[in-house]
């Protein structure tokens, strides 16, 4: 699939998944979105290379059969036109290749045959998306692909039936590795640098598919070179449209962000003792309040294995771990933010939206795949957590 339009040179969005694009067929002039072929109702089945195909989940000398269902309810475009839906939007401007193996044992300098290989178009923002939409939530990402990695990333999209807009860049997407073992080894390119008005393409393309209410979630880091007051401008313009901001970032975008109004905020530990200038150890509680006193809006700081802490302002809740355990660590935080904003989408109250974000963010280590999570896990887990006022 080519990324790029071609007439009088412009290079400009398009939109694959089931729900094409907003624009009339074969339209690519700048700020609309071309229109791509639809994909079937049924499952999708993707075989990684080399796998002998012995049915879905099948594990082999070649590795897993990995199953891709569309989770996009039928009707998702007309809603979209008739205004009368919210949807869950993210800004993925650090999309990469995510490759997963699966090892015994991660031994360096040894030749390692992995019992699965994963491989799907990843970054924070599309594992969130991934994961909100395995919950049954209307999703769609805005997101930068470039290169052949970012051709590849534009069909896994496609094949999996994941709502995007893409908008092309002239710098090839990256690639990040996880390897399981005993424990979970990771290596991850920076963020691919944006080319020459790559930014400015966004936020058309955000102009075009914001519904006018909903979600628009910004996760992660920004690629090297990258404004923040730039892209802190699309968000607060969103949010002026009347779509609420949710923050999953860190470092002077996240700052930003909490100077000019957001509507939640979630962030692990790390990122909220950064933010505030306190230790690493500070107690859970008050760092989220000192969080919430700035954001002026409910803030989420996830502490890993030792649970969550979530405050509205007023009360602060204790949202205590599950006593499941997973492997594939990657992609729980941005699957916690999928779970919350998906059950706040269905009409949830804050703390059991927040409830299911913890048992998404589980569910998401259970299955090899960031955001590849199993939604009655992830709430058959949520039912079972026990969160108390801390």
């Amino acid at each position: 699939m080519d990324l790029h339009h071609r007439r009088r040179g412009h290079l400009g969005p398009v939109r694959l998944g089931p729900v094409l694009g907003l624009g009339p067929q074969g339209d690519d002039e700048p700020g609309h979105l071309g229109h791509l072929r639809r994909l079937p109702a049924r499952p999708r089945h993707r075989r990684l290379a080399g796998h002998p195909g012995r049915g879905a989940g099948a594990v082999g000398g070649g590795g897993l059969l990995v199953q891709l269902h569309r989770h996009q309810p039928a009707g998702l475009r007309s809603a979209l036109l008739r205004g009368d839906l919210t949807v869950l939007t993210a800004l993925v401007l650090s999309p990469s290749l995510d490759i997963s193996y699966d090892v015994d044992q991660l031994t360096v300098g040894r030749i390692h045959r992995p019992r699965a290989v994963v491989r799907c178009a990843g970054g924070k923002g599309l594992n969130m998306v991934r994961a909100a939409a395995r919950l049954g939530a209307p999703s769609q990402a805005v997101t930068v692909l470039g290169g052949p990695v970012g051709q590849l990333l534009a069909t896994l999209l496609e094949e999996e039936g994941l709502e995007a807009v893409v908008v092309p860049n002239d710098r090839e997407t990256r690639i990040c590795v996880s390897v399981a073992g005993a424990e979970m080894t990771e290596l991850y390119q920076r963020a691919t640098p944006l080319g020459d008005g790559v930014l400015d393409q966004v936020g058309r393309a955000l102009t075009d598919v914001l519904p006018a209410s909903g979600w628009l979630a910004v996760n992660g880091g920004l690629p090297e070179g990258t404004d923040p007051e730039r892209v802190a401008d699309l968000l607060a313009g969103a949010r002026e449209r009347g779509v609420r901001v949710a923050a999953d970032c860190y470092g002077d975008l996240l700052a930003l962000l909490l100077r000019r109004g957001v509507d939640l905020v979630k962030i692990n530990r790390s990122e909220a003792a950064g933010l505030v200038g306190a230790g690493e150890d500070a107690d859970l509680a008050g760092l989220t309040a000192e969080v919430a006193a700035r954001a002026g809006a409910p803030v989420v700081v996830t502490d890993g294995a030792r649970g969550s802490m979530l405050t509205d302002g007023g009360t602060c809740w204790l949202v205590a771990a599950s006593r499941h355990r997973g492997t594939w660590s990657q992609g729980s935080g941005d699957s916690y933010l999928g779970g919350l904003l998906a059950g706040l989408e269905e009409g949830l109250g804050l703390v059991e939206a927040v409830r299911l974000g913890a048992g998404a963010a589980t569910a998401n280590a259970l299955l090899p795949g960031p955001g590849n999570l199993d939604p009655a896990t992830a709430r058959r887990i949520a039912a079972e957590l026990e969160v108390q006022p801390a």
